[in-house]
């Protein structure tokens, strides 16, 4: 019975235009999205190919230098290639996250937070690099990407497809032509929902294909993230069809049931994220960087007045390791490299303190988003995306603990060269650190994949049992 109504429905199918004009819709737009995204990384490739090819140049300059001693300005230029202070300022170390192969499906944070830092042996907490992203809802949500289409124009093409599943029979009076053909009321139904959601779950697994094809060119990723991501949007897709099931057992006209999914759609993907942001926004507000600014140019006023052996026994204290190479007469003068380096250390370490404040409030702010995200299936689903995509605000702050410790790193490579009154050779340029991205593998949580299963199993079990207590009265 369910083979013939397939075949009816297919049949039917090429005789509505409108139909198969919002599945060719869809597709345009979901292949304008890969093309979005992948031209928003391709241009972080690019730029970071760019910045690589520069310190190159930049490098091979100084190494330049060195021989070029023939005239005395080349001689003037050699001394100086080496200095500790020279290398720092024209030769900053790179650290870069580069986007993985999902990234172009779901850009996530990689469009709204640094994906770059040129690191010195200072640092400022001023700099746009180590910014911060305030609105929550950044935090998962991107532009128009693929996951994007699929979060929120899969579910309008689910709405087109289903609004007038059990009112257009009604409403054409054949209703009673199809029950005389031995098709109860449950039976049309579900056939006819089946033979939609085979449909649009087809033309989503042949958009899924292309995209990962698309993706992998630009860099791959593993076959478990790609098994987790069309598991996720299956998920979704499997979700809004039984809500437009649901709906069928109200009875409703096709008017009235497309106004009901359409306030669905809204309530699911604006009011509810929006009601998120609002109750955020409310409990933890947006604290102002503003007093970071202040406090560090008082800061740097008061610790530039400092007694430079005040100063120099303050880095001491923090910094053992360089008692050794300590010589009181050279070291304690003012402008020395041991009372810069001390000035610096000073400095970084009362605005960590005063930023740690900050950074206290914005994490709860955050990690209440994502608790209560949960309850917005809308934010959940994306949020999940990001997490496969390595887009997500965890990636980002695992970016910018590796920036942070290869800057500690790059300190005291040449801070043994700057605190001992020494300049690098040509031979300590092969030595340099260099910084590593350590992507974590992403296994979601079972329950982060089940969710839009699981919520759409309790709504069908839920119209069922009210479908059941109707019958009843």
């Amino acid at each position: 019975m369910i083979k013939t109504l397939w075949k009816q429905q297919t049949k039917l199918l090429f005789r509505q235009a409108g139909l198969l004009m919002t599945l060719l819709l869809f597709s345009l737009i979901a292949t304008f999205s890969l093309y979005s995204g992948h031209a928003i990384i391709r241009q972080q490739n690019l730029y970071i190919d760019s910045l690589e090819q520069l310190y190159k140049q930049d490098k091979s300059e100084l190494l330049e230098a060195f021989v070029d001693t023939a005239t005395a300005i080349g001689r003037q230029k050699a001394s100086q290639a080496g200095t500790p202070e020279v290398i720092n300022y024209r030769l900053p170390q790179n650290a870069v996250n580069r986007p993985t192969g999902l990234a172009i499906l779901s850009v996530g944070t990689r469009e709204v937070a640094p994906f770059y830092d040129r690191v010195r042996t200072n640092v400022s907490f001023l700099n746009p690099a180590n910014g911060t992203i305030f609105n929550p809802l950044l935090l998962f949500l991107g532009k128009i990407d693929f996951s994007f289409v699929l979060l929120y124009l899969l579910p309008l093409v689910v709405i087109i497809f289903c609004y007038d599943l059990g009112a257009k029979e009604k409403e054409q009076g054949t209703l009673p032509l199809l029950r005389v053909q031995g098709l109860s009321d449950s039976m049309l139904y579900l056939g006819k929902i089946t033979f939609r959601l085979a449909l649009i779950w087809s033309v989503y697994l042949l958009l899924q294909v292309l995209a990962f094809i698309i993706a992998y060119m630009t860099a791959p990723f593993s076959l478990i993230e790609a098994v987790q991501w069309t598991l996720l949007f299956s998920g979704w897709l499997f979700l809004w069809f039984i809500i437009g099931y649901a709906f069928l057992h109200l009875n409703l006209s096709s008017h009235a049931n497309a106004i009901a999914l359409i306030c669905s759609w809204v309530l699911m993907l604006f009011l509810l994220p929006n009601m998120l942001n609002s109750y955020v926004n409310s409990r933890y507000p947006i604290p102002l960087r503003t007093d970071i600014a202040s406090y560090e140019r008082h800061q740097s006023e008061l610790i530039w007045e400092m007694r430079p052996a005040d100063l120099v026994d303050s880095f001491h204290r923090y910094n053992p390791a360089y008692t050794a190479t300590f010589v009181p007469a050279r070291d304690t003068a003012h402008l020395s490299r041991r009372f810069v380096a001390g000035y610096y250390d000073l400095l970084a370490r009362r605005l960590r303190k005063k930023n740690e404040e900050l950074q206290r409030e914005l994490s709860q702010r955050e990690y209440t988003a994502k608790r209560y995200s949960s309850w917005v299936p809308g934010v959940f689903i994306q949020y999940a995306a990001n997490c496969l995509a390595h887009t997500d605000l965890e990636a980002q702050r695992s970016f910018e603990k590796a920036v942070a410790d290869f800057q500690s790193e790059w300190k005291d490579f040449l801070y043994q060269f700057q605190l001992s009154e020494r300049n690098l050779r040509p031979s300590d340029f092969a030595r340099f650190p260099v910084f590593k991205t350590a992507y974590r593998s992403i296994k979601l949580p079972v329950m982060h994949l089940l969710y839009p299963w699981v919520l759409g199993i309790l709504i069908l079990i839920t119209s069922i049992l009210l479908l059941c207590l109707k019958q009843k009265h």
